[in-house]
């Protein structure tokens, strides 16, 4: 089977783990030609233009590249073309091809952080304060993080500690947040039906621009709960790259949603919860709980049960 991952950037993992494969053979897309996937032998890789760069253009680019190469199936590795390939997963299907993306509407709402937000607190899902305009009424001493509204990966985030700084902010391209203090999690959630779904929660030890560098798999009912929740009002088709943050209190926060493979998905694979092969290899299962403890690559695995 013939399958392409878009815009893979950095993400040199899932190819890995990919190559490990038989019968698959691997299409990337990059704008960049440097980019680290290219140092693949096994590996075909195809250039692109940036999808900001013409929308129509590069949804044309990669159903030539769909047509020609036999593409069955297309795993998008950031949020740059998500809307794009949402928007379109009728015209791939016509021509033979699967794109592992959530709907167009639960797209726009993870990678929106406005959207996101205004949906969160319409369903009582907890998400820190936050702010789209400078006349916002500002509590005296809160700190806030400066985050752009479509973006990942950390880009252009930055604290901010004095009220005069708020003044500065391009609210069309930024918000500001309430910055929380507390033990950050990572989750991933994986979906392809209703009532066929894992959770795999992660406690962060080291990040590494934007990215989980280190993790520990842990057992938290009360994230496992709030997940659920997540799940529920974000139904996702794939893997949906989830950030959380629980306070002193034990409050828990949601941060970030990316509906798509994020940087903390090599601690659920190494897991046992091999999400990808289960896309890839139809006769491949998901197991109820992770393997033994592991050590690989820097990330450390528990030897508890996930629900």
């Amino acid at each position: 089977m013939n399958i392409l991952f878009t815009n893979a950037g950095r993400r040199t993992y899932i190819i890995d783990y990919a190559l490990k494969l038989k019968d698959i053979k691997i299409f990337v897309t990059e704008t960049d030609k440097y980019s680290p996937v290219g140092m693949y032998d096994r590996v075909r890789k195809l250039s692109t233009i940036k999808v900001g760069d013409s929308p129509k253009k590069y949804l044309r680019q990669i159903l030539n590249i769909v047509k020609r190469e036999k593409i069955k199936k297309i795993i998008p590795l950031s949020n740059f073309d998500l809307v794009i390939l949402a928007k379109n997963k009728k015209l791939f299907f016509k021509n033979g091809c699967n794109v592992v993306v959530s709907d167009l509407n639960i797209v726009k709402k993870c990678i929106n952080k406005k959207l996101m937000y205004e949906y969160c607190i319409k369903n009582k899902i907890n998400i820190p304060e936050s702010y789209f305009s400078k006349n916002a009424k500002l509590k005296k001493n809160q700190i806030f993080i400066k985050k752009k509204i479509e973006g990942s990966g950390g880009e252009g985030m930055e604290i901010l500690k004095k009220k005069n700084d708020i003044s500065k902010i391009n609210f069309k391209n930024f918000f500001i947040q309430k910055k929380v203090n507390g033990e950050e999690y990572g989750a991933d959630i994986f979906s392809m039906k209703k009532n066929n779904f894992r959770i795999c929660i992660k406690k962060k030890i080291l990040m590494r621009s934007g990215e989980t560098d280190r993790s520990v798999v842990v057992i938290d009912e009360k994230i496992f709960n709030f997940c659920k929740k997540i799940k529920k009002y974000f139904p996702s088709h794939g893997n949906l790259d989830c950030d959380i943050i629980k306070d002193k209190n034990g409050r828990l926060y949601l941060i970030d949603l990316n509906p798509r493979f994020g940087g903390g998905y090599p601690a659920t694979h190494e897991a046992g919860f091999k999400f990808l092969y289960f896309l890839l290899k139809k006769e491949f299962r998901i197991p109820k709980i992770p393997i033994k403890k592991i050590v690989s690559k820097g990330i450390n695995i528990l030897s508890k049960k996930v629900k």
